[in-house]
């Protein structure tokens, strides 16, 4: 059952540091910086972090007995003062520097949005047999007023953040310790930005997956719809348009010092030849791609058996050959090329690449997903006009 803790609207006045004010401390504009980046790493929605590079961190982050101190202290104080405490200690206390790691903040920041519903001074208690590692809650604290209120690790993180805002000479801040809280809350900031990025990753790479597994079972069907060869000029124009054979032999060439992935890596990403990629990808030549696969490969993405194609040539299957590391040549066909590349958009790593790399390999696997579907469209028909004995086009 859901338990909803809620205190009186004076009790969460007095937890929320009041609004920032840019003119009082010159560090009000990186506090609102850092705010805004972690609002919009509540914002994306990535699951639960369960593997071991964010739990270890959590639980680390976690210990009970120290934040109880604090809380107790507070009931004294006043929790606004044990936040500037907990900034202002020097050195930096190892249970802050525990909680700033970006691995952390991307779990609480996850809380928030699961426990508090995005609201920092929210919890809804449904945590079931939560461990330290993904235990929202660090202690509880009571107010001037006597209401016990429960400190999630969210809340603390903005209570703390925003005491930044409220560290000012009038309070007994030095011009040297202005320098060190500085340089803390820039290192809040980058491990903030870290968090975005890991979290940003993994929505992109998950939807980069599904839709990479969506093209790799179009071209499936594509295989799997027995069409005889398509004989017409509009799908010999689009072979011979897809084929530069000093642009396939300079690619090759440059994999004998660079690996063939990186290759790849260029052409997924606009690098080389996004003109000859684009007309690699048409329809048109996906018909072709597939029925040489079935030609000349017996199905199979790497299989290549010669047969009646007259390798070289703009209009056949065989595109060159690539000597690897242990010098064994492997003959690249078109195919081949086409399977390696869709495999290879899952594999590429983001972090190698430009936001502008990383939107171009986007957009071509969404064109590659709309031209295979309409590649099963024209195999469709040349499937009807085969079985109703009208030949192919």
């Amino acid at each position: 059952m859901f338990k909803t803790i809620k205190a009186a609207t004076a009790v969460l006045i007095f937890l929320q540091v009041p609004a920032i004010s840019h003119a009082d401390n010159p560090l009000s504009d990186l506090v609102k910086v850092c705010l805004d980046l972690y609002e919009e790493l509540v914002d994306l929605d990535y699951p639960e972090p369960t593997h071991k590079y964010f739990t270890e961190p959590s639980q680390h982050a976690f210990a009970q007995e120290a934040y109880k101190g604090i809380f107790d202290k507070a009931e004294i104080t006043g929790l606004e003062t044990q936040y500037q405490n907990i900034i202002r200690a020097n050195p930096t206390s190892e249970l802050l520097e525990s909680f700033i790691t970006a691995p952390h903040l991307l779990m609480v920041a996850y809380m928030q949005r699961h426990y508090g519903k995005k609201d920092p001074f929210a919890f809804t208690d449904d945590r079931g047999s939560k461990n330290n590692a993904n235990n929202p809650v660090l202690g509880s604290y009571i107010t001037y007023q006597g209401v016990t209120i429960t400190i999630t690790r969210y809340s603390y993180f903005s209570g703390v953040l925003q005491s930044f805002a409220k560290a000012k000479p009038e309070h007994g801040v030095t011009p040297d310790e202005d320098n060190r809280l500085a340089k803390l809350l820039f290192q809040i900031h980058d491990e903030l930005e870290v968090a975005v990025k890991i979290a940003t990753g993994y929505l992109s790479f998950k939807d980069l997956k599904c839709r990479t597994k969506r093209c790799q079972a179009l071209y499936k069907k594509l295989l799997h719809l027995n069409y005889p060869q398509p004989t017409h000029d509009f799908f010999n124009i689009a072979l011979q348009n897809a084929y530069e054979e000093k642009d396939y032999r300079g690619l090759f060439d440059a994999a004998l010092t660079t690996g063939l992935m990186q290759q790849y890596l260029h052409l997924i990403t606009g690098v080389i030849h996004p003109d000859l990629l684009i007309s690699f990808l048409s329809p048109p030549h996906l018909v072709m791609l597939a029925w040489m696969q079935r030609e000349f490969g017996n199905n199979e993405p790497f299989r290549y058996e010669r047969k009646n194609d007259n390798t070289g040539g703009a209009t056949n299957a065989w595109l060159g050959e690539y000597v690897n590391a242990e010098l064994k040549r492997i003959d690249i066909t078109r195919y081949s090329l086409f399977n390696a590349i869709v495999e290879f958009f899952i594999a590429s790593k983001t972090q190698l690449m430009t936001r502008e790399h990383i939107a171009y390999r986007n957009r071509l696997l969404e064109i590659l997903e709309e031209n295979l579907l309409k590649a099963k469209e024209m195999a469709g028909i040349l499937s009807v006009l085969d079985r109703d004995g009208r030949g192919t086009f």
